[in-house]
């Protein structure tokens, strides 16, 4: 059987996860830099970045079949990730929120 989405080890490590927006990990942009974005997975911050993003701004949760992920954003309510791992490659995402970063993020932990 050929598979092309993330083990179900790999589905619920948060290192799996990278973030579609402008860089900002400086080890990020030295990647750049020096290998171009070119077919370069380095050019994609981390979800769990060293400077900006923490592990209590993200929620991972795992289906009951353990087949279903989903990651949520606690800094921008609304945001969802979801992975089918049955299909291997089924997976979407959506924002549906009011663009309203949350600042109560320490009193939701």
């Amino acid at each position: 059987m050929f598979h092309l989405g993330l083990s179900s080890a790999e589905a619920t490590n948060f290192a799996s996860y990278l973030l579609f927006r402008n860089p900002t990990e400086q080890r990020t942009l030295a990647n750049i830099r020096r290998a171009g974005t070119s077919n370069n997975p380095d050019c994609l911050d981390p979800v769990l970045g060293h400077c900006n993003e923490r592990k209590d701004e993200w929620v991972l949760h795992t289906g009951e079949s353990g087949l279903e992920i989903s990651l949520r954003s606690l800094k921008w309510l609304g945001f969802e990730f979801k992975m089918d791992l049955k299909n291997g490659t089924g997976f979407s995402s959506a924002y549906i929120g009011t663009g309203e970063k949350n600042h109560d993020l320490p009193f939701m932990i």
